[in-house]
């Protein structure tokens, strides 16, 4: 195709009008760059492989939303906003049900389960609603499905206190009740699951957050742990549960080293000594094509474990290293009048939440949502802390090692309508020595990312692509918030940018076909990116958002026109396990509690609008190791 040398010739191709429908359509800048990455990151060396391509091109899919489905918050059908009744979700291909679990915790509120008849995606129904007990059950975080069974993780309803997974036979339509297998104790909080393809063992990731102990009544940070659930066929199920102080072993400042994150080492003065192994917090579980290893994210970490299913062990912990922004745009102020999208010489960590596993051009990958979280405890929960503080407060303080910078940047960290309001890495980035923090760094990286299983280098990140998109389509909702039902989203554009900017918070990969790689990314402003690998590396096919954005989130919900927002999980049925409806995705809204059903539809001939991207410049960023080797609603609001 013909190339396009400027932005003027793309929109003679392309209407640059931000509608309710539109995706994207327009080039992002160059990102190219010969300088070393700076001192802040001495271990590791940059890896820069460059892919260009400038051309208008027609894309491969278009999402089709089939249904758009309201779920009630109790049994008696009571539905509202952010009720958090729809959180995950998982698919039962041969009873071509949908499971989707909410995540409520108040000792008031129902925690449920609802099963849907997803056979006609078109016109899904629920067919039966199961109830947890609220007397033996905190929060419900997961859920995942086998052939013949279910999963669901959940919390004690006391803090600090040991979960357990509960194991179900799947519903079938006809069932009057959903019929409990068995209930396991699991380690304290626990979180993400995933079933390995046999369906034999079951990996939970226990978050173990600190939390005001109920029966010691002072601050207790259980450890972060991983079990693995072993079935069998003669009773109960065998269960392992992997402490992390085994596989550090005394070696705490290696791996701090590294750059695998010790956040809260307690509160000296008030007697309490937090060990590394409590301060890891597993959070999301996927598990490698050979099925050996299982990957989980550990975000206040910024590292992701890899753990051994075969020898029930910790086989590795990777830190994922810091993101330079000198190459990216980015927004960082809340009180800017919206996007300002700005190149500067700042950093932020990866920590990646949702994670997946992805084969691209024969080579396994860690796909990973770099959402990014702040650790912060309370008074009311035994002590007060909070590892980050704002920019423009650390620069009153007179603590920012400003010596090689320029004029300009000590001006922007003093700015609240530039950097002064950004959330910065503290705690563990002050000098004790010098009494200095030398670097800006803030929390998540704005992308999603392809992590290379052997050594967790990286092999490919979105970059800046995540914002620069919603901005370019999607300007009134840009790094929105999503968590004032009297407020408009127009209302509450921006407010995220001092946070994590636009946050993807789940993302799940699928073949469309049997052959092409698709990644669908969701974010907490509700919008939909899809990505795929026709060019041998991701490619930005589109971005969609649904809802009015003019109105309060209370009277779009009430009116049906709430679209997405705070997405808390994608996923995607692929040809090989669906009878029907072969490219199947659904997306749980942790704000106006839904479900949506959507299909991916080959787009090749379609030149709408609807369909219509840039294919753009490609930079992939790498580090390269030398020798060193939430419920999830609840959490968006850090």
């Amino acid at each position: 195709m013909e190339d396009l040398k400027s932005t003027e010739a793309i929109e003679d191709i392309i209407s640059t009008e931000a509608t309710e429908d539109r995706i994207s359509t327009e080039a992002s800048e160059d990102r190219i760059s010969t300088e070393a990455i700076d001192d802040l990151i001495p271990k590791m060396k940059a890896l820069i492989l460059i892919v260009l391509h400038i051309a208008a091109v027609f894309c491969q899919f278009k999402l089709n939303k089939l249904s758009y489905t309201k779920l009630p918050y109790t049994t008696n059908n009571n539905f509202g906003l952010l009720r958090n009744a729809a959180h995950q979700a998982a698919y039962h291909a041969q009873e071509r049900l949908l499971y989707v679990l909410g995540s409520q915790k108040a000792s008031n509120e129902p925690r449920l389960l609802h099963i849907i008849d997803a056979s006609n995606p078109s016109s899904p129904s629920v067919i039966h609603t199961h109830e947890f007990s609220s007397t033996e059950n905190g929060r419900a975080n997961d859920i995942a499905v086998c052939p013949d069974s279910v999963a669901v993780s959940l919390e004690s309803p006391l803090a600090t206190k040991e979960g357990h997974v509960e194991m179900f036979v799947p519903f079938r339509r006809g069932d009057s009740q959903l019929v409990l297998i068995g209930r396991e104790p699991v380690g304290v909080d626990p979180k993400g699951l995933a079933f390995t393809s046999d369906c034999q063992k079951l990996v939970i990731a226990n978050e173990g957050r600190g939390d005001l102990d109920p029966v010691a009544q002072q601050f207790v940070d259980p450890p972060g742990t991983v079990s693995i659930l072993l079935r069998n066929d003669i009773g109960t199920p065998a269960l392992v549960t992997i402490n992390f102080e085994r596989f550090l072993g005394g070696r705490e400042a290696e791996y701090q080293n590294k750059g695998v994150r010790w956040v809260y080492q307690g509160n000296h003065n008030a007697g309490v000594i937090n060990k590394m192994s409590d301060d890891l917090e597993p959070d999301q579980v996927t598990i490698s094509n050979d099925q050996r290893f299982a990957y989980v994210s550990l975000p206040e970490n910024n590292a992701v474990a890899r753990i051994d299913i075969n020898s029930y062990s910790v086989n590795e912990i990777f830190a994922l290293g810091i993101k330079n922004w000198t190459l990216y745009n980015t927004d960082c102020s809340d009180q800017d009048g919206g996007a300002n999208l700005v190149r500067r010489p700042i950093y932020s960590m990866y920590q990646a939440t949702d994670i997946d596993t992805v084969i691209l051009n024969g080579q396994e990958y860690v796909l990973s949502a770099n959402q990014g979280v702040i650790k912060r405890y309370a008074a009311v929960q035994g002590d007060t802390f909070d590892e980050s503080k704002r920019a423009r407060t650390i620069a009153s303080d007179g603590e920012f090692d400003e010596s090689s910078w320029t004029s300009e940047m000590s001006t922007a960290v003093r700015n609240n309508q530039q950097l002064g309001r950004w959330q910065v890495r503290y705690s563990d980035n002050f000098d004790f020595i010098s009494r200095q923090v030398k670097n800006v760094m803030g929390y998540g990286g704005r992308s999603i990312s392809l992590w290379q299983t052997q050594t967790m280098s990286l092999a490919f990140d979105t970059g800046d692509e995540l914002e620069t998109q919603e901005f370019q389509n999607y300007p009134t909702t840009f790094n929105g918030e999503a968590n004032n039902g009297n407020q408009s989203p127009v209302q509450q554009v921006d407010q995220r940018s001092d946070d994590h900017g636009p946050e993807p918070t789940a993302v799940a990969s699928g073949l469309y076909g049997n052959n092409l790689p698709i990644v669908v990314v969701g974010t907490r402003t509700g919008l939909i990116h899809m990505y795929s690998d026709d060019l041998l590396v991701p490619r930005h096919q589109s971005v969609h958002r649904e809802g009015v954005t003019t109105q309060p989130w209370n009277t779009l919900y009430t009116n049906g026109q709430a679209g997405d927002a705070i997405i808390t999980d994608i996923r995607v049925s692929t040809y090989n396990r669906l009878r029907t409806n072969p490219n199947i995705g659904w997306i749980q809204n942790c704000l106006p509690v839904t479900t949506k059903l959507l299909r991916f539809d080959d787009a090749t001939s379609d030149t709408s609008e609807n369909c219509m991207v840039m294919e753009i410049k490609i930079s992939r960023v790498g580090f390269e190791q030398q020798g060193i080797g939430r419920s999830l609603c609840g959490q968006y609001y850090n």
